[in-house]
């Protein structure tokens, strides 16, 4: 261990950018950790600048980037990963999966960091089968090449996991920074030029397992009964192109709106009516809790585990259900009160201002042999 802190941690995830459960959950816990006393440095496949960075930068942690941002071979980035887990940390603690984990998980073994921790952020797959059987191979490598694991509900530490012991991290937040804001509602609104109207919206990575598509089709058939609905999407993702063609080819441009990757959804969530995400798998589900927070109407796939489901705003419908069943249960509670869920939130444990956090007790329980894995 080094002898000027209480352990080096190296933090390995996609990136650090706002929007991202991922990001978000580790940068929520990331001060408690530099607070209590380790030295972090960070090891991404690239670089989005950002709120976090800036945070990142001003506790002198380290950043390292992959020479490629792909999951797919590439010999430099296995190089390169090689070479960073050479360096004397105490503590790795991956936070992707794929061939990038199993890589710095097969190094860190190799090269004697001690304390290995996969954690989980979600499930296997959905999808194809190639797909899914991909997402196996890399998750039970990086699981055999751990020693330690977390998981951000017990739901996904159970489905990846199986017997052996894992601690339960939860996805915390500033659970007040989403209480729902008039003056930012406002704002927003009127930016986006959609005062008077419904706003439907979603937030997340415009990818596969999120079904945007889908999410606007239930728009699409909630906009012919009544046009006063719009379509918000925050994030952005691989699936972009392939959502901007539906949209332009379903003559859908001036009431679907894509707003990319903001640093305020904290706010379009004050700017939006209704939540709807009809995603194919979740770890934990953030979103759906800063949602609740917002004091919205939540509409979910009957996917999400029920750690996320924290108050009675949060509707579940199976995925295999059709458009028009999804859009008779969002009318069916709409008008509603706008209650916030702030409270509750905290009150599961959720929210980040607390004596210790778990990632600062996972870490220090680990290098002082409280908390064995099986």
């Amino acid at each position: 261990m080094s002898n000027d802190n209480l352990g080096k941690v190296l933090i390995q995830i996609r990136d650090l950018r706002v929007g991202s459960g991922i990001s978000t959950c580790i940068m929520n816990y990331y001060e408690s950790i530099v607070s209590a006393g380790f030295k972090v440095d960070f090891l991404l496949n690239r670089v989005i600048e950002s709120p976090y960075m800036e945070m990142v930068e001003k506790h002198g942690s380290q950043v390292y980037v992959l020479p490629v941002d792909t999951n797919k071979p590439s010999l430099s980035n296995a190089k390169y990963i090689e070479m960073i887990t050479r360096k004397d940390y105490d503590i790795i603690h991956v936070n992707i999966s794929g061939l990038n984990a199993s890589l710095a998980l097969h190094y860190a073994k190799k090269h004697n960091i001690k304390f290995r921790i996969y954690h989980g952020h979600s499930v296997f797959e959905r999808g194809s089968i190639k797909a899914w059987l991909r997402s196996k191979i890399y998750v039970n490598y990086s699981i055999s090449q751990a020693n330690y694991y977390a998981a951000c509900s017990k739901h996904a530490g159970k489905s990846l996991f199986k017997d052996k012991h894992f601690f339960t991290i939860h996805n915390v937040f500033d659970v007040d920074h989403f209480e729902f804001s008039q003056q930012a509602r406002n704002r927003i609104r009127t930016e986006l030029n959609i005062n008077g109207k419904i706003a439907l919206g979603s937030v997340g990575r415009l990818s596969d397992s999120k079904k945007p598509i889908m999410a606007i089709k239930i728009f699409e058939k909630l906009y012919r009964s009544n046009q006063k609905y719009v379509f918000l999407w925050a994030g952005d993702g691989e699936l972009r192109p392939k959502v901007e063609k539906y949209i332009i080819d379903n003559n859908l441009t001036s009431r679907v709106l894509l707003l990319g990757n903001r640093n305020d959804i904290n706010d379009i969530y004050s700017a939006l009516d209704l939540f709807v995400l009809p995603t194919e798998f979740e770890g934990l589900g953030l979103v759906f809790l800063e949602a609740q927070a917002a004091g919205l109407e939540c509409f979910a796939s009957d996917c999400i585990p029920d750690d996320v489901i924290v108050t009675d705003h949060i509707h579940t419908i199976p995925l295999e259900d059709d458009i028009a069943k999804w859009a008779r249960e969002i009318e069916k509670h709409f008008p509603y009160k706008r209650v916030s869920g702030v409270d509750k939130i905290k009150m599961a444990g959720y929210d980040k201002y607390v004596e210790e956090s778990e990632m600062v007790k996972m870490y220090r329980m680990i290098m002082e042999g409280g908390f064995q894995s099986k």
